[in-house]
């Protein structure tokens, strides 16, 4: 009996649950359709895709909702007051993101989500009573509403309550799984072929799930996206730069070269491992507490060529928004190389920082990374005996000997033991550490040469004392010191603090000890090639040269770190670690468990402004 009482009949409680969950479908909708007012201006197949992308997104969060409840349709009471606390929940929550998504230009994530939690950042940002009223009254409404329709819903005759309910799945599920069809492949296809100007739409939609067909079409048709330039003045989202660049005459504006290695790090650069940039860290500005913008390849390039914080990657991906640093470049009459040893299509640089100067790469070699590196200096070379040294030159070289496997000449093995080179990384662990950083030392050792050469053609051109030379990485390495092996895998120095060097004429050499990152090299080029324009115009950085910083931001896929010169903390957005940011120490990455997060409210509300800077 007690059975009987708990436990109603499967076919009545579950039809009026799915009713009361269809009502509020209409209801969430109404509130996804609110985002629509935060796109810059639609053309009708811009905004039709909008409109269903929102729905769509409404939709699916309610199917996961269903699939959640599932497990309670048997339970009187308790199905119809769970259901009912997630609804509000969701909705308030989809409010809470338009509102947040009006003010930072950024949906809910761990980083806001610490600000609206620490009483510390509520100082500093002053949401105001009216701010609190507001969402006060707004709970309480959702909750109202909610009781209201639940009680309506309940007091249906149960015959009447399925009949509504068999009739509202005809009128919706067919609907709405043509809409979620329909704007999935839209939005496949329009990426597929370049379509900025609709792609970029979706970026509004919280939570929205994109859906694209690019590595299937290469891999099984070889179909490859047209370049395309996009012309976004008007429909971009983006706001880049913020005012136009202008410019001062310099005469004569200086040669600058960048080199790099992929996953150098800083303590690399040593008399035993890198002989020769060691003593080119002699000679010129050696900046020893730098950092990348990333702890991987697309994102830590992607601060250093844009000066920006790396969360700005996906939706300049998504433009294929070039990097204003080419633009500056192109106006005052430099010729440009950009010679990569890897294909420049992945990470996908052709569609970002060099969107406009696809034609002055060089990026198709063939070979071992170490074989590669050797064919790509050679094509620097190539190119610089063919360049007049009376116009400015600009070049990027970057070797890819150093990233894991870690590729060398058998010959080039100075570091042993190394196990002839070879790794298995299925048996990986902490007792190869010794091998894997010999072999890793054996590939910046044999790019070490490589970098040496491209001085010498330098000087051989008669350019080198009269150029800035910017020698650096994209990111570092761990070798389990910390507890990770690789990249990507943590914000430790190890991983983070690439090397830096810096040859400026007529500058003596000095070695940097302060903070410094990859974004405060664009505004230390675009001074010196004559933009007129102060570094907020354009970039999250400040000149290398001018000014000094306290922390820094650096992100990868699922992670965002805000670094000082002691701590470090990290924002997941796994849903396990959303309230949980780690604090780390710098020095050995250990949890600093007597460390508050107030100690970064400042450090995080500067890289939230940051990362909202360059969007309408």
């Amino acid at each position: 009996m007690q059975m009987k009482k708990n436990f109603a009949h499967p076919g009545i409680v579950p039809a009026k649950l799915w009713l009361f969950l269809k009502v509020n479908l209409l209801v969430s909708t109404a509130l996804y359709l609110l985002f629509l007012t935060l796109n810059p201006n639609y053309t009708l197949s811009t905004f039709l895709f909008s409109l269903a992308a929102a729905i769509s997104s409404s939709a699916l969060v309610y199917l996961l909702m269903a699939v959640v409840l599932f497990p309670f349709i048997y339970l009187k009471r308790s199905s119809y007051y769970l259901a009912l606390l997630l609804i509000v929940a969701v909705n308030f929550l989809i409010l809470a993101d338009f509102f947040i998504f009006r003010l930072y230009k950024m949906h809910i994530n761990p980083m806001v989500l610490n600000i609206i939690l620490s009483p510390a950042a509520q100082e500093s940002v002053h949401i105001g009573i009216i701010a609190m009223l507001s969402i006060g009254i707004a709970l309480i409404g959702f909750m109202a509403l909610e009781l209201w329709l639940l009680r309506t819903i309940r007091r249906i005759d149960t015959a009447r309550a399925t009949a509504l309910n068999r009739q509202s799945r005809r009128l919706l599920v067919l609907p709405l799984l043509l809409i979620i069809l329909s704007e999935k492949i839209t939005f496949g296809v329009a990426s597929l072929r370049n379509n900025t100007l609709l792609v970029q739409k979706a970026r509004v939609i919280p939570l929205y799930q994109p859906l694209t067909f690019n590595r299937l079409a290469k891999r099984y048709f070889g179909y490859i996206p047209p370049p395309k330039l996009p012309s976004l003045a008007q429909d971009s989202a983006l706001q880049y730069p913020l005012n136009p660049l202008q410019y001062d005459t310099v005469e004569p504006l200086p040669h600058i070269f960048i080199f790099g290695s992929d996953a150098t790090r800083a303590d690399m650069v040593t008399h035993e491992i890198m002989p020769h940039i060691y003593d080119f860290a002699g000679t010129s500005l050696h900046f020893t507490r730098h950092h990348s913008g990333g702890n991987t390849t697309r994102f830590g390039l992607f601060s250093l060529f844009y000066g920006l914080n790396a969360a700005y990657w996906f939706a300049f991906l998504n433009e294929q928004k070039g990097s204003l640093l080419f633009d500056a470049l192109l106006h005052q009459g430099y010729a440009i190389n950009i010679t990569n040893s890897t294909d420049l299509r992945w990470p996908e640089f052709r569609q970002t920082a060099f969107v406009k100067i696809n034609d002055l790469i060089q990026d198709a070699f063939q070979g071992e990374p170490w074989q590669k590196d050797r064919q790509s200096t050679d094509a620097f070379k190539a190119w610089l005996a063919e360049q007049n040294s009376s116009q400015p030159l600009f070049s990027f070289v970057f070797f890819d000997a150093p990233h894991g496997p870690y590729s060398y000449p058998k010959e080039a093995a100075c570091f042993k033991p190394d196990n002839n080179g070879i790794i298995n990384y299925m048996s990986l662990s902490k007792n190869d550490a010794p091998v894997l950083l010999n072999m890793y030392k054996n590939a910046n050792h044999y790019v070490d040469g490589l970098f040496q050469e491209l001085f010498d053609a330098l000087k051989a051109k008669g350019v080198y004392e009269n150029s800035i030379i910017i020698v650096t990485s994209d990111h570092g390495e761990e070798f389990f010191e910390f507890g990770n092996f690789g990249h990507n895998s943590s914000f430790s120095d190890a991983q983070t603090n690439s090397f830096l060097i810096i040859k400026i004429p007529g500058m003596p050499p000095q070695r940097i000890d302060r903070l410094s990152s990859h974004v405060d090299i664009v505004p230390f080029i675009m001074k010196r090639i004559g933009v007129r324009n102060p570094p907020s115009d354009y970039s999250n950085g400040i000149d290398l040269l001018a000014g000094t910083r306290e922390s820094l931001s650096i992100s990868n896929w699922n992670n965002y770190a805000v670094k000082t010169s002691q701590y470090v903390a990290v924002f997941s957005k796994k849903p396990s670690a959303l309230l949980a940011p780690e604090l780390r120490h710098n020095s050995d990455y250990t949890l600093a468990t007597d460390l508050s997060i107030e100690h970064f409210t400042p450090y995080i509300l500067q890289s939230l402004q940051e990362s909202s800077a360059f969007f309408k």
